[in-house]
Order: C-alpha cells, then sequence, then structure tokens
C-alpha cells in the first residue's frame, strides 16, 4: 500500500533559505515602510527578527513573490489550461482567482518562516512540486 502512495504521489521539493535579521532601511521600502515605525532601526535582536519576520510574512511581499515568479498557474493547476496558457472558463469557479487567495495558499501550503530568536537567524522554506522553483 505504501509502495502505491509513493509511485502515485507527486514529489513536492523543499527549498531552505537561513537569513540573519538586519536593520530595515525604510527608504527602500517605500509606502510599507511608512507603516513600520518611524525609529532608525531595531535596538535589540528581538526586535530585529520580529519586524524581519513580519515584513517576510506580509502579504505584500507574499504576492510580489507570486506574480514576480509566475506562481499562480502551479497554486491552481485544476484551474489553469497548460495547452492555451489561459485560465479556465468551464470550471465552478471561472476564471483568474484573486492574488488574496493565492496569498492565503501560498501562506498556508508553501511557505514556512521560523524564527530562532537566541541566534537572530530565520528560515524560510518553500515547498513546491518543481525543484528548480523550491530551491530558487
Amino acid at each position: 500500500m505504501l509502495a502505491a502512495v509513493a509511485i502515485l504521489s507527486t514529489p513536492v521539493y523543499r527549498g531552505n533559505a537561513v537569513l540573519r535579521a538586519a536593520n530595515v532601511d525604510r527608504s527602500i521600502l517605500g509606502n510599507f515602510g511608512s507603516g513600520l515605525g518611524s525609529a532608525s532601526g531595531p535596538t535589540n535582536i528581538a526586535g530585529s527578527i520580529d519586524e524581519a519576520i513580519a515584513i517576510v510574512r506580509s502579504q505584500q511581499f507574499a504576492k510580489g513573490i507570486i506574480i514576480a515568479n509566475n506562481l499562480m498557474p502551479g497554486l491552481f493547476p485544476n484551474r489553469w489550461n497548460d495547452r492555451s496558457r489561459t485560465w479556465n472558463t468551464n470550471t465552478r469557479l471561472k476564471g483568474q482567482p484573486t492574488r488574496a487567495r493565492a496569498f492565503r495558499k501560498f501562506d498556508d501550503n508553501i511557505r514556512t518562516v521560523t524564527a530562532h530568536m537566541k541566534t537572530g537567524l530565520m528560515t524560510i522554506s518553500i515547498d513546491w512540486k518543481d525543484w528548480t522553483m523550491a530551491a530558487s
């Protein structure tokens, strides 16, 4: 039985990146940075990593990754027609999924962010069906 599951299931690949939280230059974040406060930077590791995690977990950051890497078809494969490279119109949920739905799916099923408070490091994991996309 386990052999059948292993043969019939789609492999999922995990890409990991370990990052060190650093002071955030709010000037490069544009309007998003203005909502982070007016302080010039975090004064301790806990504040620095909390801020970095908030940015990495944010909807704006995730939507940017989804759009820049064209992940929508991979997030909603049943709604995407590979042959015509268009969204299916013959499904119950017609047309292209919203970016909000893409974010929820990405946040719930694809991306994991783990903080290591003592070291000031965070691990970002991406689980994806394509190993090259998971690794990048």
